[in-house]
């Protein structure tokens, strides 16, 4: 039986209202601010394609702001409510305008940023060195983990770059994000990554408030530190080859060979470039005591 022409209008018309509800993929461009249409009680959700880092917001009570990994909800709590938002990744801050849609039909239900596309340049197959390529980051790590926030100016001299993203612990263990960014003229193959354990024997500034941060080039020049240990890493995922001006993400697990009593470093080393080495320091405390809030700044700042 032949359906009647009422009933294939109804269903071109309710085809027309679901397509008016926008899913958009737009390329980042951090000197753009792109306009975003939400609706009350409704979740639009921006999903980039490398991981947030940090998030704020002009007006917290007019939306509730969250971000996990590579996506942040944005959901407005009052109605026409508007403002303006902010979202750091490795890459740098992308600008966002929240403002009312005319309708639910007319809203953002997602913008998505193309995934970035990594080619290998290296032609001899190589199997990735991992402790445990099969181990998976827990479940706490999306909604427990501290964000690692750097203290002091990004040394963009160097070609490849590391940004510690986000740690969690538990019991002994400690889970680590990190991003890897090559801004060196050829591919880079980070390789599993080791874990030291220093011992601040000196430093000219105080790392009680530091902990949970990575710190700088210039940081370190002021700190003198000796080896405590090597720890042991456990598991981890590590990037394949880097192509010259890309960045990739990965995660390491690794314990300490003996308990943290005070503040510690850890230098997480990476397989050296063709001129420098490749490593991230970062303060480790027993009792985590920085938090990220609503507006991305650490609590008691």
């Amino acid at each position: 039986m032949k359906p009647s022409a009422p009933f294939l209008l109804l269903v071109l018309f309710a085809a027309s209202d679901l397509n008016a509800q926008r899913l958009e993929t737009q390329t980042p461009d951090p000197k753009r601010v792109v306009r975003v249409e939400t609706a009350r009680d409704h979740l639009t959700v921006i999903e980039l394609n490398e991981p947030v880092s940090m998030v704020a917001v002009g007006n917290q009570n007019a939306f509730t702001v969250e971000r996990r990994e590579n996506k942040v909800f944005v959901k407005p709590a009052e109605e026409d409510a508007r403002t303006n938002l902010f979202i750091w990744t490795a890459s740098g801050r992308y600008s966002y305008e929240l403002v009312p849609a005319p309708s639910v039909e007319q809203m953002h239900f997602a913008i998505d940023q193309p995934p970035l596309q990594l080619v290998s340049t290296n032609t001899q197959s190589r199997d990735p060195v991992s402790v445990n390529p099969g181990s998976q980051l827990p479940p706490e790590m999306l909604t427990q983990s501290q964000a690692v926030l750097l203290y002091g100016e990004r040394d963009r001299t160097r070609k490849v770059e590391v940004l510690l993203r986000d740690l969690y612990q538990d019991g002994d263990r400690h889970y680590l994000r990190y991003t890897v960014l090559n801004h060196g003229n050829r591919a880079y193959r980070p390789a599993q990554p080791s874990v030291m354990h220093l011992d601040p024997v000196k430093s000219s500034f105080s790392l009680i408030p530091l902990a949970g941060s990575q710190l700088s080039e210039r940081a370190l020049r002021e700190i003198k530190t000796r080896t405590a240990g090597e720890a042991q890493v456990l598991a981890g995922k590590e990037p394949e080859a880097i192509p010259a001006g890309g960045q990739a993400a990965g995660w390491i697990a690794f314990r300490l060979g003996t308990s943290v009593k005070r503040e510690q470093l850890v230098r997480v080393a990476f397989a050296p470039d063709s001129t420098s080495a490749v490593d991230a320091v970062m303060v480790l405390a027993k009792d985590r005591t920085v938090r990220e809030v609503a507006h991305g700044r650490p609590a008691g700042e």
